[in-house]
């Protein structure tokens, strides 16, 4: 953010990218990205896990297959930053202790410069960067208009409290090719006299070939840009008091 907040609530940054299907790309191709990346990740963490499809039956029905899905991780030391291939998306993680985007940016464009030759990319299916923001606050009950300038809005003749919502809205950018989902829930605290929020920013491109692989630096910027300001204007002038707090 342009404000570098000591108590930043960031508690994941991902950025995803889809291989279109005109494009060659199979586990070999994956290995091979990966193993480019081993000098800066040289943890690998294979996971497989079963994913349900519906698939059309002979006799015309529709019936749900499981299949085992593998996610191709690899890893730095200290895991804080990650990228995992499944199928035909790459996606690039970076978790706690996040620094800034200066550091985030590079780490992206460092991994897709690794893309193996034979793979031109063309016009991604996907792009997308993604901020997810874990906040906790030192009340149990608070008022969400004392924190946030997004939220759920009760009125005078419904019941004021809560158990639970979830709040989310889609925001147009760039004329419809971009859009913005941001999503405003409730997450576990472990200290019950605590709350926590959980503030969900995902920029992504909405229209699939509409911008071309070689664009991705300029669209990296707008979407981290686009991402900073829906975060800062959530956020009442309390809130980022307690986020310029050290730790």
């Amino acid at each position: 953010m342009s404000e570098k907040f000591p108590n930043a609530p960031l508690a994941e940054a991902v950025f995803e990218l889809r291989v279109p299907e005109a494009v060659s790309w199979d586990e070999e191709l994956a290995e091979d990205f990966l193993r480019a990346q081993i000098a800066d990740l040289p943890v690998r963490d294979d996971v497989q896990h079963p994913m349900v499809e519906i698939q059309n039956a002979p006799n015309g029905t529709l019936s749900p297959v499981v299949r085992e899905l593998i996610q191709k991780r690899s890893y730095s030391e200290n895991r804080t930053q990650f990228v995992i291939t499944q199928e035909r998306q790459i996606s690039v993680h970076i978790v706690r202790p996040y620094s800034t985007w200066e550091q985030f940016r590079p780490f992206i464009l460092n991994t897709l410069s690794k893309l193996p030759a034979q793979v031109k990319l063309g016009r991604p299916e996907r792009l997308g960067l993604r901020y997810v923001n874990n906040i906790f606050l030192d009340e149990k009950s608070p008022k969400l208009e004392n924190y946030f300038e997004y939220g759920i809005l009760l009125g005078q003749k419904l019941p004021q409290t809560l158990l639970g919502f979830s709040v989310q809205s889609i925001i147009e950018f760039q004329e419809g090719r971009d859009a913005c989902r941001l999503l405003m829930n409730p997450c576990p605290s472990i200290q019950p006299e605590k709350s926590g929020f959980v503030l969900d920013i995902d920029y992504f491109l909405t229209k699939v070939g509409s911008l071309d692989f070689s664009n991705v630096k300029d669209w990296l910027d707008e979407a981290h840009g686009s991402i900073e300001s829906i975060f800062l204007g959530s956020l009442t002038d309390k809130m980022k008091d307690i986020f310029r707090k050290s730790l």
